[in-house]
């Protein structure tokens, strides 16, 4: 009996630790995605005839050669790896930058 238990336990450890390990393997692959996102986004400036006035109203951002999807994924990482809830975050614009 006591050995039975003893094997749930020990099992149940690997399991948190295994499931602990899976868990910082994606949070350093997101922040790896974040922080070239965050490069990629910090290098854009848009030019002066860019801005329009549908950047201005809250809930409008301006697709530059990017897909809704695209657009969505982007915002949603910012927004996990800063922590904060995505309707707390304001994008004027998301542009596709071209190699």
């Amino acid at each position: 009996m006591f050995d039975t238990i003893m094997n749930c336990v020990v099992l149940a450890g690997l399991a948190f630790v295994i499931l602990y390990l899976i868990i910082r393997a994606v949070r350093n692959t997101l922040s790896e995605r974040v922080s070239d996102t965050n490069t990629v986004l910090a290098d854009a400036t848009p030019a002066e005839e860019e801005k329009t006035a549908c950047c201005e109203a809250p809930g409008n951002v301006k697709l530059i050669k990017v897909d809704d999807k695209t657009a969505a994924m982007l915002m949603a990482i910012v927004a996990d790896s800063l922590n904060v809830a995505p309707e707390r975050l304001h994008f004027e614009y998301i542009k596709l930058l071209e190699d």
